[in-house]
């Protein structure tokens, strides 16, 4: 593939034309369009990648461009960051409210790092097909970009920032590595640093952290033991037995899940030591030095609430909407969710209904079938081909298919048409907090 992509030789920026048909974004009327359009798709991530290549340059990652009818090089890969460009080149042309902000970000520009005029690369129209496919479509089985886990971003963050985001969970798996645990190098790292770094918890596995090095605090092979359990459990390759992270995710969850761990594996709680010890080759232990990362445990989690809406947070629904708009003032002003859980379940589901036709309408999508889980699993196909939700919210979003799932359509039509099934206001808040990015897009 590369050998067919070959250069333009220099171009001048401002001679080289946005793409009006952008899968992300088009298709719009003109390059004026574009730029609005981006911004109102972005907003100030376009300062941001700017401000990025005033001080560092423009990313060597090529630009992709191919000729139109009328002989003019058309963005086919890079149009964000050739709008930044243009627009650092000619801060006027900027959108009013960023037109200061880009006017800055030009006058502080490290010399030579905003370029009138580049390289790009162009091939033709299927090796440019083939070439975005592998940019943007996912891992694709391997042959595409595959995402960064958290322990990669950790390890770059390490590198170049000269310290974790995990540094707990990352002492640990790296200890149960060494002691012939190969999962802990696979297991999700932040996961489990939400699990060792609740107090509680490390106290009945048996280990403290004095924010450099953790130290056992009950005999080394009984922790041992646990913590292998744990990653076990984590990375288990039975998808129904596999826990995941919302099996930990609050402080009644983490103590649910090692009540049961014990309960059901034969473990007994450790053996207390009279003085933490370090693992093999740590530093001794220094009271004075130790640091726990309590959890607060007075702060509510956050379904814990009167209203399912919170102040600020509502939808950009038109002031046509009336009856919506309706729906989703008295969530956010009247109903109580913890006094009146059924209705406010009921109000959701008509929210997520009207939401998901709106989008639909607006975007000609031919569904598949009229149900609930079918329609929003179409559109949310289509947010993520054209860029609007990323692949883990598509994945987030195509559970609602399942009814094995907590949260999910058949959830929503049992709080509905179950004479049988009342939800609880944890499930209703829950709900509207995992669906909330996704009724923002259905309405901008």
């Amino acid at each position: 593939m590369r050998s067919k992509f070959k250069s333009t030789g220099q171009i001048a920026v401002t001679e080289i034309m946005l793409d009006q048909n952008n899968y992300r974004l088009g298709p719009l009327d003109s390059q004026i369009e574009c730029i609005e359009i981006m911004f109102k798709e972005f907003g100030s991530k376009m300062t941001k990648i700017a401000g990025h290549i005033a001080r560092y340059g423009l990313s060597p990652k090529p630009i992709v461009v191919s000729k139109d009818d009328q002989g003019r090089c058309v963005v086919r890969d890079g149009n964000r960051r050739i709008a930044a460009l243009k627009l650092l080149i000619n801060p006027a042309e900027a959108p009013d409210q960023y037109k200061r902000s880009f006017q800055e970000i030009k006058k502080n520009a490290v010399p030579g790092n905003i370029p009138e005029k580049i390289d790009c690369l162009t091939a033709d129209e299927a090796t440019m097909t083939e070439y975005r496919k592998l940019e943007h479509l996912g891992p694709q089985d391997g042959i595409g970009q595959v995402d960064w886990d958290a322990r990669a971003k950790d390890n770059l963050s390490a590198d170049v920032e000269g310290k974790l985001r995990y540094p707990l969970a990352g002492a640990i798996c790296e200890y149960l590595e060494k002691e012939g645990v190969s999962e802990a190098g696979k297991v999700s790292i932040s996961g489990m640093q939400r699990l060792f770094q609740d107090t509680e918890a490390s106290k009945r596995i048996g280990f403290i952290w004095d924010g450099q090095q953790f130290y056992f605090t009950a005999k080394e092979d009984e922790v041992l033991n646990i913590l292998k359990e744990i990653i076990f459990d984590f990375t288990n390759k039975d998808k129904d037995k596999k826990k995941t992270v919302s099996a930990i995710y609050y402080p009644q969850d983490r103590k649910e899940y090692l009540d049961k761990l014990f309960e059901t594996r034969g473990l007994k709680e450790p053996t207390p030591l009279p003085k933490p010890v370090p693992p093999s080759g740590g530093k001794p232990y220094n009271e004075k030095s130790l640091i726990t990362s309590k959890t607060p445990t007075k702060t509510k989690p956050p379904w814990d609430r009167p209203r399912v809406i919170k102040r600020g947070l509502g939808l950009p629904v038109p002031d046509k909407e009336v009856k919506l708009n309706t729906i989703l003032f008295e969530l956010s002003r009247y109903i109580d969710v913890r006094k009146a859980t059924i209705a406010a379940g009921v109000l959701i589901r008509l929210v997520l209904e009207r939401s998901v036709k709106s989008y639909i309408k607006k975007n000609n999508i031919t569904c598949k079938s009229d149900k609930l889980h079918s329609r929003i699993n179409d559109v949310a196909k289509e947010m993520k081909q054209f860029g609007v939700i990323d692949k883990k919210q598509l994945e987030q979003l195509t559970k609602m298919s399942h009814s094995e799932q907590l949260i999910s359509a058949h959830t929503l039509n049992a709080w509905v048409h179950n004479p049988n099934y009342t939800p609880n206001p944890r499930e209703v808040c829950t709900f509207w907090d995992n669906i909330y990015f996704f009724l923002i897009e259905c309405w901008k």
